[in-house]
């Protein structure tokens, strides 16, 4: 089976979803933005809500809506919020703003919002250098390059996200493995990740497709 690598990122994001898009839900900047006496308060929880709201549909690239309208409803919003999560940043650096703002950059790059992969690397860099033994932030970032197709540059942080205890960072580790045509690695990590994660159903296929006896990616970096 021949498969080009930009088609093996998405296939690998979507196995088992691409017909399950979730209906969404639009944004109420009134309980995003609170008033009061001295203008108006962000409320955090309803935030967290939102970007939770935005990654059903626009978590990973490419984005799934039920319809134009929806993304484009998505697109206004995540517009808003990164103006949010610029106000927030300059307020404050501490590593709970710095990982929301990077969410929503993050969800701003799958909708192809100009300068948001460079404002996603910007928060996720701060974050990481205020929390360097927490394995969230290299995750974070190595997930985020991989997704981006930069490869070489997420392989450090995957594997310090794995030298402290992450194994979920195994999947992207797996995928890079067969960036760089090294099919057996890229098997041995999906097999160690599907232990600590049966529930995951895409490793079952991910497994299948590299056994399968034709099985090539193109566009694939020769060791």
């Amino acid at each position: 089976m021949r498969l080009s690598w930009k088609r093996l990122l998405i296939t690998s994001t979507f196995l088992f979803t691409l017909t399950n898009a979730e209906p969404y839900a639009t944004l109420n900047i009134d309980k995003l933005l609170v008033k009061n006496e001295q203008g108006a308060t962000i409320d955090l929880l309803y935030l967290q809500d939102r970007i939770e709201e935005l990654s059903k549909n626009a978590g990973t690239y490419p984005t799934q809506f039920d319809s134009e309208e929806d993304q484009r409803q998505a697109t206004k919003e995540i517009q808003i919020l990164l103006e949010v999560a610029k106000t927030m940043t300059e307020a404050s650096t501490e590593p709970s703003t710095l990982y929301l703002s990077m969410q929503i950059a993050r969800i701003g790059h799958n909708l192809d919002i100009k300068g948001a992969a460079e404002q996603t690397i910007n928060y996720a860099d701060q974050f990481i250098k205020q929390t360097p033994d927490d394995s969230t932030g290299y995750f974070f970032m190595g997930a985020f390059l991989a997704e981006s197709g930069k490869i070489k540059e997420a392989k450090p942080y995957l594997d310090q996200a794995l030298s402290l205890g992450n194994e979920a960072a195994r999947w992207s580790i797996a995928m890079s493995y067969l960036f760089e045509n090294r099919a057996e690695d890229a098997l041995r990590e999906f097999k160690i990740y599907q232990k600590n994660f049966p529930k995951d159903p895409r490793t079952k296929q991910m497994i299948e497709l590299i056994n399968s006896e034709d099985f090539k990616i193109e566009g694939a970096v020769p060791q």
